[in-house]
């Protein structure tokens, strides 16, 4: 079982659940950014939808997982 399907199946009952299962993450494998310092950076200064225009080739989803990484490593 893959990393990301392991903290789904030990989170199905946060508040994430459901945009989690909305974008098939539990299917599809998705990797974090939280190792990449420079896009760190935009990730906490811009909001969502321009981190997302300026990053074309990140996918929502691994916005999301970089989110729900960065909050249980406490980055």
């Amino acid at each position: 079982m893959s990393e990301v399907n392991k903290y789904i199946s030990q989170h199905k009952q946060s508040q994430c659940w459901d945009k989690l299962t909305e974008l098939n993450m539990e299917i599809i494998e998705y990797k974090d950014f939280c190792d990449d310092a420079e896009k760190m950076v935009d990730f906490y200064k811009l909001s969502k939808e321009e981190f997302l225009e300026s990053y074309s080739y990140i996918t929502e989803q691994e916005y999301i997982l970089t989110q729900l990484n960065g909050v249980k490593h406490g980055i």
